[in-house]
């Protein structure tokens, strides 16, 4: 039970407001890709597919996640 407790403590130290505005900065970078490739294709070479993502976007993401 106290490694469950451990945890606890660790997860509770995260850095959140950190974490949130990145999030948030990521989805606004996904949201102007996708308005952008929605008008225009943009770096995508296929047509706009409904709840698909650009694998260009997806591969640029990653990389900044990481």
């Amino acid at each position: 039970m106290a490694d469950v407790e451990s945890r606890t403590e660790d997860w509770r130290t995260l850095p959140w407001k950190d974490i949130q505005r990145n999030v948030f900065r990521l989805q606004k970078r996904i949201y102007r890709a996708a308005r952008h490739g929605a008008n225009d294709n943009g770096p995508c070479s296929e047509e706009p597919r409904e709840g698909k993502a650009c694998p260009e976007l997806v591969e640029g993401l990653s990389r900044v996640v990481r």
